[in-house]
């Protein structure tokens, strides 16, 4: 059984109960989240609280309640904002999000579960050249995990529509390494992940339910129907609508454009909305339209880096969002749109997390003969 910190929407959560497992706790402070999370996993006891306030025992008293005998393992993502390229202002050690990771660790330290996976921005490999990394590798050892196994995964490696690439930390209590390696799957294209949605009006739209119109016409198409008689969460948020110039900005930046590579051909009355005159200013990765033949870049919130529609103008829908992160339809989202963009660009693809999860799985059921612990029947 599972219990995942710092769940998020439940990108995790998610994989590794597709791959078996049973989560029996998660845990986010954000009240948001929390709708999304309970909604979408119902059997999952929910706790909205910081995780500087939750200790160890009141882990193992739910799941002592839920009559499982010994946690298998313990997920989570803790908040990456310290380790991320786009933050400039502050290195991981001095930004107050770094203080997650040794939260986690504890919490780890406390539950101490057969394994535990934590996941991260790739960035946090080269902070302070390293030392950070060491730091916590050092910190898992004392706790008593043998092995560390550390690796950046690439979800179009999955079969995930993006350009995404994350740090996985993975300890155990066992001596021998758990191989972090897989065959890469063909890469799925933007139009493959959202070719079939209806399209929406200029500038955005859409509702929070509605219908399909159109048939599925690829294999992740329909993949991402399955469970689904309703369309949810196809909605944006609204661009031009105190200013259409937005909008015009839109339809001068070609399919893999942004904002940077059309500059120096954009009309001035269409540069003065910005605070920047020279191009060199201009933040490289904003104003992004997606390519239709490709997969996406890595999915941020929509709405703050612009990411546009591939044909349409105006944002990606927050099912658009969901579908290249490889959230199935069925999954929905709550809160504001804002909040719902936040909740994804924050998720860690389901079947990143999947193939994760079945790799481990195997792993812990070929090591149940050797376990200190016994094993409830329950668990996997």
């Amino acid at each position: 059984m599972v219990v995942d910190l710092f769940s998020g929407a439940g990108g995790l959560s998610l994989g590794f109960g597709m791959a078996g497992f049973t989560i029996v706790v998660a845990v986010d402070k954000d009240v948001n989240v929390g709708q999304t999370y309970s909604h979408n996993n119902p059997g999952v006891e929910f706790l909205p609280k910081q995780i500087e306030r939750l200790d160890g025992d009141e882990i193992l008293d739910i799941v002592a309640d839920r009559g499982f005998g010994k946690v298998d393992v313990v997920i989570g993502g803790p908040p990456c904002q310290a380790f991320s390229c786009a933050n400039r202002k502050s290195n991981g050690f001095n930004h107050p999000s770094s203080n997650g990771i040794w939260e986690f660790l504890r919490l780890i330290g406390e539950i101490r579960p057969r394994a535990f996976v934590m996941e991260n921005v790739v960035g946090i490999r080269s902070l302070q050249k390293g030392e950070f990394m060491l730091r916590i590798v050092e910190q898992v050892k004392t706790l008593g995990y043998k092995q560390v196994e550390n690796a950046v995964l690439r979800a179009t490696h999955f079969g995930v529509p993006q350009h995404r690439r994350r740090n996985f930390l993975i300890g155990t209590l066992y001596d021998s390494c758990i191989e972090l390696y897989w065959t890469a799957r063909d890469s799925v294209t933007v139009g493959d992940a959202i070719g079939d949605l209806p399209p929406l009006p200029e500038g955005g739209g859409g509702a929070y339910e509605t219908d399909y119109t159109t048939k599925p016409q690829t294999k992740y198409q329909k993949l991402m129907r399955e469970g689904a008689s309703k369309l949810f969460n196809h909605i944006t948020a609204q661009s031009g609508r105190k200013d259409f110039r937005v909008v015009e900005t839109f339809r001068l930046i070609p399919q893999g454009g942004t904002l940077n590579s059309v500059w120096e051909t954009l009309p001035e009355r269409l540069k003065e909305r910005f605070h920047c005159v020279e191009k060199g200013i201009v933040h490289s990765n904003i104003y992004r339209r997606l390519c239709w033949n490709q997969p996406a870049p890595t999915i941020v919130h929509v709405r703050k880096a612009v990411l546009i529609h591939p044909i349409q103008h105006r944002l990606l829908s927050v099912r658009e969002a969901a579908r290249l992160q490889g959230f199935p339809d069925s999954f929905r989202f709550f809160g504001g749109v804002s909040e719902q963009y936040q909740q994804i660009a924050d998720a860690v693809p389901p079947r990143v997390a999947y193939a994760v999860a079945k790799k481990l799985a195997r792993y812990l059921q070929k090591k149940e003969t050797s376990e200190v612990y016994p094993r409830n029947v329950h668990s996997l």
